[in-house]
């Protein structure tokens, strides 16, 4: 039997009823890589990645949690490395504020901090995304959420290599391992 998020997150009540999960992927046609992204600026990432509303569809709802997960894929060098069923646990943020913005960071949060140091970079996730929904609900997903690994520190210091793209390519090359 394989663990899930919630084993380790042990959510319950409001916050097991009405957390959700923003999974961020690599875009099909261009745009950022969200891995890159998340590698070159986190507090950037795990705020406009995360909170970025697109029109006018709610999310999250004030006092509900959003975990922020990036798919753990990234092409190097013209070749594609990771493994998109693989993600990295960036964030979780309780939401403070739902902002009246489209197509922008539409939210306000704060950082749980008691998952900070043991699980935010460190904890890697296997999930077979099947649909186009970016945003999971997580009393109704959170089994399909598996944990694959905790790494032994944050993603961001598996390597000393000077550039991201090197670094992200250390990172999932020590996850292949």
């Amino acid at each position: 039997m394989s663990l899930t998020i919630n084993d380790l997150l042990q959510l319950n009540g409001d916050d097991f009823n009405f957390a959700c999960i923003k999974i961020n992927m690599t875009p099909n046609t261009g745009g950022n890589n969200p891995l890159k992204e998340y590698f070159d600026d986190p507090n950037y990432f795990n705020n406009d990645w995360l909170f970025y509303k697109n029109g006018v569809d709610k999310f999250y709802g004030v006092g509900s949690l959003a975990i922020c997960l990036v798919r753990c894929e990234f092409v190097y060098n013209g070749v594609y490395k990771g493994d998109k069923d693989t993600w990295l646990l960036t964030t979780i943020k309780r939401i403070t504020e739902d902002l009246p913005v489209n197509k922008t960071t539409g939210y306000k949060g704060y950082e749980l901090n008691d998952f900070r140091k043991n699980y935010f970079g460190r904890l890697i996730i296997e999930y077979h995304n099947s649909e186009r929904l970016l945003i999971k609900n997580f009393s109704d997903n959170h089994g399909e959420f598996k944990i694959k690994q905790l790494l032994p520190r944050d993603a961001r210091n598996i390597s000393s290599a000077s550039s991201i793209d090197d670094q992200i390519s250390d990172f999932l090359d020590y996850l292949d391992h």
